[in-house]
């Protein structure tokens, strides 16, 4: 039956040919993208009617005409096309060259040369215990490490030993027990036992002291969940959407989720997905897009979501999910999945924020966190949100504050308001969002970016949230002070992520280490971004030299300012670069900020976004020389592009020598690339090479981009008429100015 959405689209504007709207491979591979949706199919029969159809009609019309259209190419495209196009219809290609990137952080133990004598022994039964049983016997390495450093020769798991452990299910204690005879994990459950599990394993191939192994730990985030920004594959229309997913990109076409794989029993893809973030410390998945799809439609394929909630619930991972806001609603679709799935966890909602329906009211959120308290679930609800339903002299970086403040303490105790860390939309540098710290009653998160399309490390900008102080008192940490991480406690980390089905899940390898970074600092906030970076480093590329290793930790490490400069999503100090036809900067990217031929900046300081922080915050923000401040400085100020920076650059030519940097550290990390292909395997060299080189195209595009389009402004502002650019050497003036 063919379904109707809220709206029509209508196919925007542009210059294509005749020809190439009459040739379907190029609309195809055009994809009309528009709103952030790809086109699924062709629209062949249109009628006007001027009254509703009943479903009976709608029915015969269906039957009466489905054999005119059902074997046209448009349906049913050629094999060729499908291999080309569609993800949908074929398997991942696994083989045993490029596993090395599917394994990740999780690579196979090379065999033993002698046998096991250690015993395991395991008094829970669950799910999670008896997974974590398969990975000690799959990881054989980690017991031969054990027997080795440690006199026992028992391996006991155990969930009998303590009741109420701790507040979280998942903490585990690791100690010698019986005179030294034996190693015990205790927990209370068996993801407890698995996360513990998981801890040895990263001992052993770490080479950790026997101090680091017997620890007692616990999750310093209660809910660490990963939003999977795509739709589910398994219709015939996989084969029109998408790229063909590799080291360029990806779209939210190319989901690692599919209704046929699940239907079929195909799930090897997404139990090793389970495998490695369980090992990273996350414990929930929501796998489709936060923007609501029909193919995402959990109702219409309750036993595949019944078969995906027991594949993820072997590594202890949650099953969340983001329904329109009519679904969520209706009681009785809510006890329906339940019924199917008892240990669903959860809706993340996106309610009244650019297209998407629904109020983010208590009155209207707490009717269904009530039904979700039936079953011990949870509402993530994403703060996240602007648009016409709010006033429109607020400006878009203080509406989740001014809004949400005001119902402090309102919602019901399952619901937990997720503010994105940034306050606009994931930019590579933004000042923190107002909300942070400022509601005192009521659960809170955050959400991160941990997969763009760009390579770019974003662990360090995490930690420096977690860490950054917001200015609002009680939550305090270790040190006293009220840093972001101290009111989570209790509350969530949503990070979202857009990935493919291929080997490397991550378009680009070395942006594997966002996932890995994630589950382990939303587990333990107190490690440093170097303690991640080298457990990423020694469990993803094993036994290479400590060059080597040095080498892949300074990557990382420009990878982490490499994507700000280059003015990547979305410009640069705050002021958002939407370019347009010749490559021409929209010169109001949005309401409040402007981009001209004299000025560049933004409206942020006068309609009241630095007021709305905290006083110690508030202040800083405002003191436009402090450091921290002059990074988001367009965003809160509009400027004259010969406004001199601390770092004695006029704003002119900070931007034209920052996609210049950006450019250069593409290159070194090609180099440094280089110099350590001896210490990896052919395969996974050549993949991360290519990635690199095409980055590099990639940049050398956006510097073209971003120095033609501020030429444009009057060929003056960017100092071209004071002899800005004549005053270095020949060749940096040739550079500059291209």
């Amino acid at each position: 039956m063919p379904t109707f959405g809220n709206k029509l689209r209508g196919i925007r504007q542009r210059n294509i040919h005749k020809k190439d709207l009459e040739n379907h491979k190029y609309a195809v591979k055009l994809g009309f993208y528009e709103d952030n949706e790809y086109m699924v199919g062709w629209l062949a029969d249109t009628r006007i009617y001027d009254a509703a159809l009943n479903d009976n009609q709608i029915q015969q019309l269906y039957s009466s005409t489905k054999q005119i259209y059902e074997k046209t190419p448009e349906q049913t495209p050629p094999k060729k096309e499908i291999e080309y196009w569609g993800r949908g219809w074929r398997e991942m290609p696994i083989n045993s060259t490029n596993k090395v990137l599917y394994d990740a952080w999780l690579q196979p133990p090379k065999p033993l040369l002698s046998s096991i004598t250690i015993d395991i022994v395991c008094d829970d039964q669950s799910p999670a215990a008896q997974t974590a049983l398969v990975e000690l016997k799959r990881n054989s390495d980690v017991l031969k490490t054990i027997e080795k450093r440690f006199p026992a020769r028992r391996l006991h798991l155990t969930t009998k030993v303590v009741k109420n452990f701790d507040v979280s299910p998942e903490a585990f204690e690791i100690k010698l027990i019986d005179k030294g005879t034996a190693l015990q994990i205790a927990a209370s459950t068996g993801r407890g036992l698995l996360q513990g599990v998981w801890h040895l394993l990263r001992c052993a191939r770490l080479s950790k002291n026997n101090k680091e192994w017997l620890i007692r730990s616990s999750p310093s985030v209660a809910y660490r969940v990963l939003n999977h920004w795509s739709n589910f594959r398994g219709f015939k229309s996989d084969a029109w959407l998408g790229f063909h997913a590799n080291y360029k990109g990806v779209s939210r076409s190319d989901s690692i989720f599919s209704w046929r794989d699940l239907a079929s029993g195909h799930t090897e893809r997404i139990e090793q997905w389970a495998r490695l973030l369980s090992a990273a410390g996350l414990n929930g998945i929501a796998p489709s897009d936060i923007n609501w799809q029909q193919q995402n439609n959990f109702m219409l394929h309750l036993d595949q979501v019944a078969t995906l909630a027991r594949v993820l619930g072997k590594y202890g991972i949650d099953l969340y999910w983001s329904p329109s806001s009519v679904i969520a609603a209706n009681t009785t679709a809510v006890q329906e999945l339940f019924r199917h799935v008892p240990s669903f966890a959860g809706f993340v909602l996106k309610f009244g924020s650019e297209d998407q329906t629904g109020n983010p009211s208590p009155s209207s959120v707490n009717v269904l966190a009530k039904t979700l308290q039936n079953y011990g679930a949870i509402v993530l609800l994403r703060g996240f949100i602007y648009g016409d339903d709010y006033p429109k002299n607020w400006n878009r970086i203080t509406v989740p504050k001014r809004f949400f403040v005001p119902f402090d303490g309102q919602y019901e105790n399952n619901v937990i308001i997720i503010g994105k860390y940034t306050p606009l939309d994931f930019e590579t540098q933004e000042p923190i969002n107002p909300l942070d710290g400022a509601l005192r009653h009521t659960r809170y998160g955050a959400e991160f970016m941990a997969s763009a399309q760009f390579m770019m490390s974003w662990t360090a900008k995490w930690h420096k949230w977690l860490h950054f102080n917001n200015g609002y008192g009680n939550h305090l940490d270790q040190n006293g002070l009220s840093t972001n991480h101290a009111s989570l406690r209790g509350g969530a980390i949503l990070a979202d992520c857009i990935l493919g089905p291929m080997p490397s899940w991550t378009p680009q390898t070395t942006n594997q280490v966002n996932i890995y970074g994630l589950g382990r600092l939303s587990w333990n906030v107190s490690l440093s971004v170097d303690d991640i970076y080298q457990e990423w480093i020694g469990l993803t590329f094993g036994s290479m030299n400590s060059n080597a290793r040095a080498t892949l930790t300074q990557m990382l490490n420009i990878l982490e300012s490499m994507a700000n400069n280059a003015l990547w999503y979305h410009g640069y100090r705050g002021v958002w670069f939407k370019f347009q036809h010749h490559d021409q900067l929209k010169t109001n990217p949005l309401d409040f900020m402007i981009i001209n031929e004299t000025t560049i900046g933004s409206l942020g300081l006068k309609q009241g976004v630095i007021a709305e922080y905290s006083a110690n915050v508030s202040r800083m923000y405002g003191d436009f020389r402090n450091p921290e401040s002059e990074k988001h400085l367009l965003l809160w100020r509009e400027l004259p592009y010969t406004y001199r920076l601390n770092n004695g650059k006029t704003i002119a030519r900070d931007i034209r020598e920052s996609v210049v940097e950006a450019v250069r550290q593409a290159q070194q990390l090609i180099s440094l690339w280089q110099s350590i292909q001896s210490q990896v395997d052919a395969f996974r060299f050549q993949y991360t090479m290519d990635g690199l080189q095409f980055e590099l195209q990639e940049l050398e595009t956006q510097r073209h981009k971003v120095h033609k389009a501020f030429k444009h402004f009057n060929n003056g502002s960017l100092g071209l008429k004071q002899g800005v650019i004549a005053q270095y050497s020949a060749n940096v003036s040739r550079l500059y100015g291209d």
